[in-house]
């Protein structure tokens, strides 16, 4: 069966799997009233390992309340992952090694604090026959949703405990207490090279507005070969389900299992956004250069974020204290009017309606021009001068079915901050892209609200 009958469900499904894929570790009724914090654990205890464990998982339980809005939701999953990996001793505490890492059930990391940048990456037992691999394997085999199990291991008998919990995109083992270096051999980066375009544009081209435009037609031709692949590999593997939501009178229970094979499927290789080796396929990281997902909803929801997932899940409502060129303070509002029409209508045609925005920002590769505190007061990051391109798109190709449209683009960093936005060049930026609504939209809503309530964001020091 070809892509092309698959386009009706795999349009419906694929914004649904990449918010389920945002690194769900989720929810658990396990949990009691300990509030030890990982400044506090002694690592060779296992009493209070499995303590901050708990800890943990009550943070997860009371996270989020079903009865919020949407943008109430999204934020509070932000707020989550910043407490959940930012280095202050509750919840992360570097100098231990103290910190919760997720893994699903395909062995996809969907968490981990320590070396963020293995997020997506998957644990392949037996792949480095090391004490860390063995504990890792045994605690997946023997803990469940609510059974917490506990290992000792390595040469200083440390303790690890894990808990396995259910999300929308399946059961995850979320561990406490383990520290492994960060070239284990056992935490293997996807294969990507079957996403690669021809004579593609790559993160490591980009320099000026002309190379920053080809990169960004790349992103859109990747994403689409993302699309179908997933969409392939879904009716290969599951034809009497998606033959079912596809063309038939699904049940929820139906619809639940779609999403959450999707969202499996997008996470197998979510971390091919980030990818930063030529060998490993297309790469869309490098530098300053990264690819993102964010929402066309008034808000302009962060889906994806190819180098900070600190973002998953955070809205663009944040403001430019300094606008340049008299351009619109609100982020969400800039972009938003950039990619539509007089009416209000996504531009759709192609290239040719691709347009340059400029704002302020944060470099990455810099933390010169960071704007502490900007979360609190929801400003923009930083302050250096940026220059983006973004155009929206619709990637599904197949012609069926409810459309699946995205903005992509990305940004530069002028070297000269005063030449009023017609400089080229610059060392970095970012690529965005976002879903718009379609006619499934209610259907959308209310997977997503299930997914919200369970959900857990990567973070970075960079944005």
């Amino acid at each position: 069966m070809q892509f092309r009958t698959y386009g009706m469900v795999l349009s419906l499904f694929f914004a649904l799997g990449l918010v389920f894929s945002f690194g769900i570790d989720a929810s658990a009724s396990h949990g009691g009233t300990q509030t030890i914090v990982a400044a506090d654990v002694e690592p060779t205890s296992e009493t209070d390992v499995r303590d901050f464990l708990d800890h943990i998982i009550e943070f997860y339980n009371q996270s989020y309340v079903l009865t919020d809005d949407r943008n109430t939701q999204d934020r509070k999953i932000t707020v989550y992952g910043r407490a959940i990996r930012e280095d202050t001793g509750v919840y992360f505490h570097s100098g231990k090694n103290m910190y919760s890492m997720g893994i699903n059930e395909d062995g996809i990391v969907t968490n981990h604090p320590r070396y963020p940048g293995k997020y997506g990456y998957e644990f392949v037992p037996d792949a480095s026959g090391s004490a860390v691999e063995r504990t890792i394997q045994d605690l997946i085999n023997s803990s469940g949703v609510d059974k917490p199990e506990c290992e000792k291991y390595g040469a200083e008998d440390r303790r690890a405990c894990a808990i396995e919990v259910d999300s929308p995109s399946g059961k995850v083992t979320v561990i406490a207490g383990l520290h492994h270096a960060e070239d284990d051999s056992a935490f293997i980066f996807p294969d990507c090279t079957d996403l690669l375009p021809d004579n593609y544009t790559s993160a490591m081209e980009v320099t000026d507005k002309e190379s920053l435009k080809n990169y960004v037609e790349d992103v859109i031709e990747i994403s689409e070969n993302l699309l179908r692949k997933v969409g392939t590999d879904l009716f290969r593997e599951h034809e009497a389900l998606f033959q079912a939501v596809t063309f038939g009178d699904p049940t929820p229970d139906q619809i639940a299992e779609a999403g959450k094979l999707t969202s499996q499927k997008l996470f197998q290789k979510i971390a091919c956004l980030s990818n930063e080796d030529p060998s490993k396929g297309p790469v869309l990281n490098h530098g300053a250069i990264y690819s993102f997902i964010m929402g066309t909803d008034p808000a302009a929801t962060v889906l994806i974020n190819g180098n900070n997932p600190a973002l998953n899940g955070l809205d663009l409502q944040v403001n430019d204290p300094n606008p340049i060129g008299g351009a619109k303070a609100n982020i969400a509002e800039l972009i938003r009017d950039a990619v539509t029409d007089e009416q209000g209508e996504l531009k759709l045609g192609g290239p040719e309606d691709g347009t340059f925005v400029e704002y302020h920002w944060d470099d990455p590769t810099t933390d010169a021009d960071n704007n502490e505190g900007w979360f609190e007061r929801q400003e923009v990051p930083g302050n250096s001068r940026k220059i983006s391109y973004v155009r929206a798109a619709n990637i599904n190709t197949s012609g069926l079915g409810p459309d699946s449209i995205y903005i992509f683009g990305s940004g530069i960093y002028p070297m000269d901050s005063g030449d009023g936005g017609d400089g080229d060049g610059g060392d970095g930026g970012c690529a965005i892209a976002g879903a718009g609504n379609t006619s499934q939209a209610t259907l959308l809503n209310l997977l997503l609200t299930a997914s919200v309530l369970f959900s857990v964001v990567f973070l970075r020091r960079r944005i």
